[in-house]
């Protein structure tokens, strides 16, 4: 039995697979020694195991569908959905170190640094047109991980998009414990009482305020993993193929910009997003060098 199960992960599991694997295994250890300060801890242990035995059933799966649109289809849904998954379980562990929010200290920081604060200072270019493109660029940021993948799987391998997939993988993950070591709630938590221009806009808009009042929970922002994951997105459609990323590159920007404008974010946490970005694009080929990946994925050639 033992034998086998070694021969699966040999030949089923990619790189991405044993990450994201190997993510929700520590969280479930994080989760049962700092059990008194992580609401419902258990149920993230069981959660974990169910999501992580969830992920390898569609592995299975995926090795046996033959139809190249259900394969990128399983595959990338199946990634997307297991790192939304630890994004939320790390706003559930955002207290497991620090019980208290950041974001006095940010706000301190960054009036220091800029004289103002951004976020604020903002308000003097709200208009509705500008509100709804703002808000349509911070949610077309989901779009991005099918568009790039969809690129990387059907114009060069799947060998590709795995090269991306474990990327963005690393830098959401590396994100992601960055919210409970240095736990920052918002900037509507911290400065929602001195807003004075309110957000007006169109469909986007409303969407982007439906999300922000139901969906979204306190933490989640330093660093902020749109600007983090929009970094290397926009990379990766560099290095592969410049068409896309001409296509991307105003919607990359206009994200950084969005995330502040639209009060998700404080500036500080979009330069280091952009940073955290940066240095996984820089390093993973060195650990890939390192764990004896395929050398071709780390640097692969450029489609001009």
């Amino acid at each position: 039995m033992e034998n086998r199960l070694i021969r699966f992960f040999k030949r089923n599991l990619q790189a991405v697979d044993i990450f994201l694997i190997s993510i929700l295994l520590f969280y479930s250890l994080l989760a049962g020694i700092s059990y008194s300060r992580v609401k419902g801890g258990m149920m993230v242990v069981l959660g974990n195991l169910g999501i992580a035995i969830i992920f390898l059933a569609s592995i299975l799966f995926y090795r046996k569908t033959s139809s190249q649109k259900g394969r990128f289809w399983l595959r990338i849904s199946s990634i997307s959905l297991v790192l939304f998954y630890i994004y939320e379980v790390s706003l559930r562990l955002v207290h497991v170190f620090t019980p208290t929010w950041k974001d006095a200290a940010i706000v301190r920081l960054e009036q220091a640094v800029f004289g103002v604060q951004p976020t604020l200072w903002l308000q003097k270019f709200i208009s509705p047109g500008l509100t709804e493109w703002m808000m349509f660029t911070y949610l077309f940021y989901f779009a991005l991980y099918p568009i790039l993948g969809a690129n990387l799987f059907f114009r060069r391998s799947e060998a590709h998009m795995e090269d991306f997939l474990f990327t963005v993988a690393m830098n959401n993950v590396l994100c992601n414990v960055g919210y409970f070591l240095y736990p920052v709630a918002n900037p509507m938590f911290q400065l929602g009482r001195l807003y004075s221009v309110p957000l007006k806009g169109y469909v986007f808009t409303s969407i982007g305020e439906f999300m922000r009042a139901h969906l979204m929970s306190l933490g989640g922002a330093m660093p902020s993993g749109h600007a983090a994951a929009a970094t290397i997105i926009g990379l990766m459609a560099y290095r592969y193929h410049r068409p896309t990323f001409w296509f991307l590159a105003p919607v990359v920007i206009s994200i950084y910009i969005s995330s502040v404008y639209c009060r998700f974010h404080y500036l500080s946490d979009i330069i280091l997003g952009i940073l955290i970005g940066l240095f996984v694009w820089w390093t993973i080929p060195f650990l890939k060098k390192r764990l004896g990946l395929d050398p071709v994925q780390a640097v692969p050639r450029r489609i001009r």
